[in-house]
């Protein structure tokens, strides 16, 4: 093959499927999680069918390589298992879809932006990352980070820390950046006011790339990332729900973990406007992680 030639072909890798773009957990933890939804899990009748149809198509669409059977899969199954009964006559079909499925994502979304920060500061200098958190109460990563963002009491342990980053400018910015949301109630409030809007849009467009290719047959072309969020919705929504009807169990019914987390987020919510609330190292985690 000559010069000519080389310049004429291009090796061009099959992209990776949006549905296997999502974070695996690890063999152990993956085994402990299905002997405890095998073992624990059960449901009312009804529910358990509703709950086993949503789990089935979502298996269709990983399945699937059809972008236009993936986001149609994923979208069935999200709605299949929002109550029907909590409908207001005057909210339209997405507007009952959002705001079911907005609580299940927001109560869980500061702590995810902490066991992401904790992840990455552990893959990138995990003797520094320890060391720091060391005289940290706390059982979980999150529980510890958290009090070394916001708390005084670890400023040495927090600028000791900071100092580490040196040029590595990305991690020092998504530090001091979470640290500043989480700075005050006020700001946690605003943070989960701004995600909560993000979710709004973003459930608003895969509901329309639904509609067009219904109507059209048609896949928008940022189809691939619509798949991403809604498995990533789905997940949340179907992961929450296994816990909650697995021991201790709270709920028989897919209807009553739906209004358990909608009161759940509700209750976190006002707690956190509550007047001249501080944080400090007895309350943060009821606050900020929602351990009520």
């Amino acid at each position: 093959m000559n010069d000519e030639e080389r310049k004429a072909h291009k090796l061009v890798r099959t992209p990776i499927n949006s549905m296997h773009k999502c974070s695996d957990l690890l063999q152990p933890v993956a085994s402990k999680r299905l002997q405890l939804l095998m073992s624990e899990f059960s449901l009312e009748k009804s529910s358990f069918s509703k709950f086993l149809r949503s789990a089935q198509l979502h298996s269709m669409a990983l399945r699937s390589d059809a972008e236009e059977n993936q986001i149609l899969n994923l979208w069935i199954s999200l709605e299949s298992l929002i109550p029907s009964e909590t409908k207001s006559d005057d909210a339209s079909n997405i507007e009952h879809i959002v705001g079911s499925i907005v609580p299940f994502l927001n109560i869980e979304y500061v702590e995810r932006l902490l066991y992401n920060l904790g992840r990455d500061l552990l893959r990138w200098n995990q003797t520094a990352t320890k060391r720091a958190l060391r005289s940290v109460p706390g059982q979980k990563l999150t529980e510890k980070l958290v009090k070394l963002l916001v708390i005084d009491q670890f400023d040495n342990e927090r600028i000791a820390l900071e100092g580490e980053f040196k040029n590595f400018h990305l991690l020092r910015d998504r530090f001091a950046h979470l640290r500043g949301v989480l700075s005050s109630p006020d700001r946690v409030i605003e943070a989960l006011d701004a995600h909560r809007l993000r979710l709004e849009w973003q459930m608003r467009r895969i509901y329309r790339a639904r509609n067009i290719i219904v109507h059209s047959g048609q896949a928008p072309p940022y189809t691939r990332a619509l798949i991403e969020h809604a498995h990533d919705y789905l997940d949340s929504v179907l992961s929450t729900l296994v816990k909650l009807a697995s021991r201790p169990k709270t709920v028989n019914s897919v209807a009553q973990g739906f209004k358990h987390v909608e009161l759940k987020y509700a209750n976190y919510y006002k707690s956190l406007t509550v007047k001249n609330l501080a944080f400090d190292v007895g309350n943060i985690e009821g606050l900020v992680l929602c351990r009520q």
